[in-house]
């Protein structure tokens, strides 16, 4: 299934947001660059059950539909080729309470990759078999 906007910020879809006609400039360029992504998510993962929540134009990625917007990965943009991504240690292997692994992808193929390495490491969609298929290729 596509990836899927929060029931709590369902007053419009992911798509809908980021192609507001208000966004110009740079929010523009940010918002063309994180849809580009979220139209390889949803190539991607067809059975894998995505939430995002948006928070100044970053996607906010989650599991579960929760009020409580436990975000595991969060992806960014600053109208550049870059994405920034940032995603949430799984508890068995953080150094401290609530520690968070960031890094920047070069352009839109690297930050697939790292979309697949952040899903990965995050340790939420362990065994998921489209995941499992994107890290083998």
């Amino acid at each position: 299934m596509p990836i899927k906007r929060t029931t709590y910020q369902s007053d419009e879809s992911l798509k809908d947001f980021y192609n507001r006609k208000e966004w110009k400039d740079a929010y523009e360029v940010i918002s063309k660059k994180i849809l580009k992504l979220i139209d390889w998510i949803n190539e991607n993962f067809v059975e894998t059950e995505l939430i995002a929540s948006t928070s100044h134009l970053r996607l906010c990625i989650q599991d579960k539909d929760d009020e409580r917007l436990n975000w595991i990965i969060i992806i960014s943009n600053i109208g550049q080729d870059e994405y920034h991504f940032e995603y949430k240690v799984p508890k068995k292997k953080n150094p401290w309470n609530d520690a968070w692994i960031k890094g920047t992808a070069n352009d839109l193929e690297e930050a697939k990759i790292y979309l697949i390495k952040s899903m990965n490491e995050s340790e939420v969609w362990k065994g998921n078999n489209e995941l499992i298929k994107l890290i083998a290729k």
